[in-house]
Formats: structure tokens, sequence, C-alpha cells
């Protein structure tokens, strides 16, 4: 081919293939699958794009949260050091082994109360973890849902 063909694809490809007549219905069809499959790609790339997004800000309030859980299990190990070397001045000032077993029994049981409340606030805040990472998510995928149902 020489550059004046090359210029002009066109007329040589009508040229050198044979002329058919497609009708006005296939035209049409052809067309409209076109606008149903252009429509849905953009669905779908909208669809993405909100995920996206959503996946974006559930990780942002789980770093969020995990920083926060971070603090609290630095101010829980604090707590109970803290609570340890008391009870550790307290034993070294016993002065009789009776009063040693009692404040063991005293630290034990405070000690014990402590745990529980520490564990019933790690599993709060676990589940207020979970619920926050999870929602935008979630949001946004029940909003897809609906804008699919409602098309």
């Amino acid at each position: 081919m020489n550059e004046q063909q090359i210029a002009s694809g066109d007329e040589v490809m009508s040229r050198h293939s044979p002329h058919i007549d497609i009708p006005d219905g296939v035209k049409q069809a052809a067309a409209a699958g076109i606008c149903q499959v252009r429509e849905g790609y953009e669905k779908l790339y909208g669809n993405a794009e909100a995920m996206t997004d959503a996946v974006e800000l559930s990780y942002s309030v789980a770093v969020t949260d995990a920083a926060d859980l971070h603090g609290k299990i630095l101010q829980t190990i604090q707590a109970n050091l803290a609570a340890s070397f008391e009870f550790a001045t307290a034993l070294m000032a016993a002065r009789s082994l009776p009063e040693m077993i009692a404040l063991s029994t005293k630290f034990a049981h405070q000690q014990f109360e402590t745990f529980a409340k520490q564990t019933k606030g790690f599993w709060s805040f676990g589940q207020k973890i979970v619920a926050d990472t999870t929602k935008p998510v979630a949001s946004s995928f029940s909003g897809g849902l609906d804008r699919a149902a409602s098309s």
C-alpha cells in the first residue's frame, strides 16, 4: 500500500470489500445493545468507585480504632503494674504472716474484679471496632443492592 491508500483507509476498504446493506432493524438493535452495555458499565464503574471509597473509609476507621485500642492496652498495663507495685510495697511493710495473707487475699480479689472490668471493656471496645469498621462497607453494599434493585 502506498501513503495515499493508508491515509484514506475507508476508500481502500470500500473498494476491496463487498457492499452489504444492513437492515435498519439490525442497526437499531446493535445501537440499543451498545447503549445497554454502556449503561451497565457506567453502573458497574459507579458501584466499584463507591465500594472503593467505602473500603478506604473502613480502613481509615480501623487504623484509628487500632490506635485507640493500643492506647487502651497501654493504660491497662500501666494500671496493673501500678497495682502490683502498690501490693509489693504493702507486702514488704507487713509485719506478720497473717497480715501478708490478708493483703494477698485482698489484692487477688481486687485484681479479679479489675480483670473482669477490663475484659468487659475490651469486649465492648472490640464490638465497637467491628461495627465501626464494617459499617461503611455494609452501607455501600446495601446501597449498591438498592440501586441495582431499582434499575
